[in-house]
């Protein structure tokens, strides 16, 4: 069994990414923790988080393996 979890979310701003994950426009020092959040805790209960920006849509699948 395989629990699926998928946000999609417009956005006109091209998104950059850095070792799978996106990197922040925003000071470093304050931002950027909740996307390695999201995917330190997918891994713990056995997932895995994937990012992706395609045709203005930034998406986050999170896949959960049972």
């Amino acid at each position: 069994n395989t629990t699926v979890i998928k946000i999609s979310n417009y956005c006109s701003k091209k998104i950059e990414f850095e070792n799978g994950l996106p990197k922040s426009s925003q000071d470093n020092k304050f931002h950027g923790f909740g996307t390695k959040s999201i995917e330190y805790i997918a891994y713990k209960y056995n997932g895995q988080a994937l990012f992706s920006y395609n045709n203005n849509v930034f998406e986050l699948t999170i896949c959960f393996f049972n």
